[in-house]
C-alpha cells in the first residue's frame, strides 16, 4: 500500500513511504 506523509496510517509509516 502507498501512504503519503500524513495519510492513511501513522507518522512512522508516512515518513518510511515518503523516504
Amino acid at each position: 500500500k502507498v501512504l503519503t506523509n500524513g495519510d492513511c496510517g501513522t507518522m512512522e509509516d508516512g515518513k518510511r513511504a515518503k523516504a
